[in-house]
């Protein structure tokens, strides 16, 4: 789930490259990556037990699936109002999507790389 997880951040993150005349395929990119965040996030919320991870793990995941979903929530919405031609409203989006994108792809790096027990 982490790599569909990158790879929509990514493609967000990279949707400004598929402009193209009178195609929104850079709009339908930004929506589609959020909207594939916006299902990790709410299969992560309904998927899990506290059996496995404890207590208070479990209401650590659920609270973080609730601030992606705050964070990803406009993106779909800007970029799907987008498509009526708006250009200010998608890249409101990009820049939504980007920071988020960035923040999440930090802890990442950290936790992956430079995070020792």
């Amino acid at each position: 789930m982490l790599i569909l997880f990158c790879l929509a951040m990514a493609l967000g993150i990279l949707s400004p490259l598929f402009r193209r005349k009178n195609v929104r395929a850079h709009v339908m990119a930004l929506a589609s990556a959020a909207g594939i965040i916006l299902l990790i996030a709410v299969f992560a919320f309904i998927s899990a037990s506290p059996a496995s991870l404890g207590a208070a793990a479990n209401e650590s995941n659920r609270l973080q699936a609730i601030a992606i979903t705050i964070c990803e929530l406009p993106v779909l919405l800007l970029s799907l109002l987008s498509l009526r031609g708006s250009k200010a409203l998608f890249w409101l989006g990009w820049a939504i999507n980007a920071l988020f994108s960035l923040y999440c792809g930090y802890f990442i790096v950290v936790l992956t790389f430079f995070w020792h027990w």
